[in-house]
């Protein structure tokens, strides 16, 4: 085992077995089943088994670094090589140019056309859904500003003012017109 880490490359290989097992077969059907007390232990069970090998939790953390663009990239590949790398399954993954190990690598989940399409089909809704709350937000604000009492009462003030300095600019005329003559 590499420095930091302290399970053996098979230890790690049959762990990364059995997370599989648990997060593709056991916890969906215990869900499934409505077994819920179940499905949240076995859900544990895989949190405990990634816990348990520091490059679950370091592989993580890289793709974040990598995404946001954080200044740690090196620091965490340096840390991830001191642990031995990804278990040996996902040794091909950790090749891939992007830098990191997606979830759907480590678990092994392969994302079937009919889990896209649901997934794209809650997309579409979620934003569909955002754009409706931000339009009608922007419909209640319109309203708010012609509903607004104290606008009324302003604009009805400028027009009184407008009224007042037009007859003062009028007896104004009248007066240099009488001054004249």
């Amino acid at each position: 085992a590499a420095a930091g880490q302290v399970m053996s490359d098979s230890e790690r290989e049959e762990n990364l077995n059995v997370i599989r097992r648990l997060r593709q077969n056991d916890v969906p059907v215990l869900r499934r089943t409505g077994d819920l007390l179940a499905s949240a232990e076995a859900a544990a069970d895989a949190n405990a088994r990634e816990r348990k090998d520091p490059w679950f939790d370091l592989n993580e953390r890289l793709g974040d670094a990598i995404k946001y663009e954080m200044d740690d990239v090196e620091h965490l590949k340096a840390l991830i090589e001191k642990v031995g790398g990804p278990p040996p399954q996902l040794v091909k993954y950790a090749d891939h140019p992007r830098g990191y190990v997606l979830r759907s690598e480590v678990i092994g989940m392969a994302i079937s056309n009919e889990r896209l399409e649901r997934m794209i089909d809650r997309r579409a809704a979620m934003e569909d859904k955002v754009r409706e709350e931000n339009r009608k937000e922007s419909v209640r604000k319109e309203m708010a500003k012609l509903d607004n009492p104290i606008k009324e009462e302003n604009d009805l003030a400028e027009i009184e003012e407008l009224a007042r300095k037009r007859e003062e600019n009028w007896m104004r005329g009248i007066m240099d017109i009488e001054g004249r003559s």
